[in-house]
């Protein structure tokens, strides 16, 4: 069974997403994507985090 990546660079998640890193920083900076604690640029983000985002709330 294949393992999941634990933790995600900022070029990862904007080729993940199919963004630009600009944009990925945008969403950090709005508060909207939130990297690991204690990594700076680029950033580090988690599994959960990055599932948290694509599956957060959603409208009715």
């Amino acid at each position: 069974m294949a393992r999941k990546k634990e933790i995600y660079t900022t070029a990862e998640v904007a080729k993940r997403f199919r963004v630009s890193e600009a944009t990925v920083r945008r969403l950090v900076g709005s508060k909207k994507l939130r990297p690991i604690k204690g990594f700076n640029h680029p950033y580090r983000f988690s599994c959960r985090e990055i599932d948290r985002f694509l599956n957060g709330r959603r409208a009715a």
